[in-house]
């Protein structure tokens, strides 16, 4: 059983699994029409508060089979718990189906199932099933994002999103790093979290240098040097996988901060 993690270490990788959903803030200008750009702003509040509640029910959940398996006292009060963040799901459910197009909501519902997918995978110890879902639920839910503000997907949308969401993925596998290490899962998770460490930064800022993205974006580069260094570290130690989550989570802030400040101070940014 692992030992419980530091609170800072709980908060960053949290807002780190939320982070996608709001990307779109950090590349694309809001609307000219404040009406259109409040309901835009409004698609995502719902879309990230959508996910925080669904975090809190699966962990909740998760803490409910552990204390009913020691047949602890309060596991039926979890349960209870479980059902309210539940009810909260599909209370926001309903009220982003309402303001959203049916594709969104069923991109929506497939986000939310590839991170239940995701979670029950890393609870019973299906690593690579683990691996692959992370991938692909932080990607699809920056694709998510990226649609509510822009409507049309386009290759380069798809190419942004998946940046966005091997930079995420690279902070949970260093998150479940301990489940990572025996030796028949780790030669595939050790060249993935790689990939995601300096993917994104890397992706973001080749779009950059070809025209797709504002020139401005390249600057997501410098994000590559810290995430090299990480990797350095590692070969130098002889380990697979950070042993902490704290260095990943720096360069996956670096990475997303760099974008907001581009996009904040600077430029026509992607679909405007």
């Amino acid at each position: 059983m692992t030992s419980p993690r530091p609170l800072l270490d709980s908060v960053g990788f949290s807002l780190a699994r939320v982070a996608p959903a709001l990307i779109s803030l950090a590349v694309v200008r809001l609307p000219a029409d404040e009406t259109v750009a409040a309901r835009y702003i409004e698609q995502l509040l719902l879309l990230a508060a959508t996910l925080l509640a669904w975090n809190l029910a699966e962990g909740t959940f998760a803490v409910y089979l552990r204390a009913k398996e020691r047949a602890a006292a309060p596991a039926r009060g979890y349960l209870i718990v479980t059902f309210i963040f539940g009810f909260v799901v599909l209370a926001l459910l309903g009220v982003f189906r309402s303001q959203a197009s049916q594709g969104l909501f069923l991109i929506l519902l497939a986000v939310l199932s590839l991170r239940g997918m995701s979670r029950v995978s890393w609870d019973q110890s299906r690593r690579r099933l683990a691996m692959a879902t992370t991938v692909s639920a932080h990607s699809v839910l920056a694709l998510l994002s990226l649609l509510c503000a822009l409507g049309d997907l386009t290759w380069p949308t798809a190419i942004l999103a998946l940046g966005v969401g091997l930079a995420a993925s690279s902070v949970e596998l260093a998150w479940h790093a301990e489940e990572l290490s025996p030796p028949a899962t780790v030669r595939f998770a050790a060249p993935l979290f790689r990939v995601c460490l300096i993917g994104g930064p890397l992706i973001v800022a080749s779009m950059a240098f070809t025209g797709l993205l504002p020139f401005l974006f390249s600057i997501t580069y410098v994000a590559v040097l810290p995430g090299l260094r990480i990797i350095a570290t590692l070969r130098r130690s002889g380990s697979a996988l950070p042993k902490s989550v704290r260095p990943t989570l720096a360069v996956f802030a670096l990475f997303i901060g760099i974008m907001a400040a581009v996009h904040t101070y600077g430029s026509r940014v992607l679909g405007q």
